[in-house]
């Protein structure tokens, strides 16, 4: 079902445009389909090819449609993103295996420093006291996703198994 454009005092193609992402939002044209050329769809929706254009236009440049010169236009396909896990409190790792991707971590740098004066402030330690630095990339499908760079104290090592990440490595390399 096409949706009413004439009972709306916006400009014609915003209409054409919010009729076109309600056909998407209905599965009319999903992903990776092909819409109709531009004459057809103009005649569908009951306007001119110009302001058709003008909508597929804004359409393209937010992402939604793919125009392929001499093909034709496509419904663009979903893209993967991985949520940030603040909200959850979820490491990068779950997120990513949740979602069928390969997260690996690269580049793991492990080291006992003195405290920086910053990062004593932070942590409400002196700055003679020494912290672990775990320095890491983690990388999912192979694309590298977040640069890591913690300290973390060796008194919070006794519950290390049940924080994970950070704390379970710094755990690993006091015992080694």
């Amino acid at each position: 079902m096409i949706p009413d454009l004439e009972r709306d005092y916006r400009p014609l193609y915003i209409r054409v445009q919010e009729a076109l992402i309600e056909l998407l939002d209905n599965q009319v044209y999903k992903p990776d389909d092909q819409l109709p050329s531009e004459p057809e769809l103009a005649q569908k929706l009951g306007v001119s090819r110009a302001t058709l254009r003008e909508a597929l236009r804004s359409l393209e440049e937010r992402g939604i449609i793919i125009r392929k010169h001499g093909i034709g236009t496509f419904v663009s396909s979903p893209v993967s993103l991985i949520e940030s896990g603040l909200e959850l409190l979820e490491n990068i790792d779950s997120l990513a295996r949740k979602r069928g991707f390969e997260c690996l971590t690269q580049d793991l740098v492990i080291e006992r420093e003195h405290a920086s004066a910053d990062i004593a402030a932070k942590l409400e330690i002196d700055e003679e006291d020494s912290v672990v630095v775990v320095r890491r990339t983690k990388v999912v499908d192979g694309e590298p996703m977040a640069y890591m760079d913690e300290e973390v104290l060796g008194a919070c090592q006794k519950n290390a198994q049940s924080y994970g990440g950070s704390f379970q490595i710094v755990n690993e390399f006091e015992e080694a």
